[in-house]
């Protein structure tokens, strides 16, 4: 199940970098960097 919900919020992350015209690798970096900003509070 969370496996699942995982997916689907991958899948809606790159539904909406697609529909910004964002490329691969900024939406990549954009991830990496929300990633560790979570890490650094947490």
């Amino acid at each position: 199940m969370r496996t699942a919900l995982v997916c689907l919020i991958a899948l809606v992350a790159c539904a909406f970098g697609i529909y910004d015209g964002l490329s691969g690798a900024d939406l990549r970096a954009a991830l990496k960097k929300d990633y560790g900003d979570h890490k650094s509070l947490g």
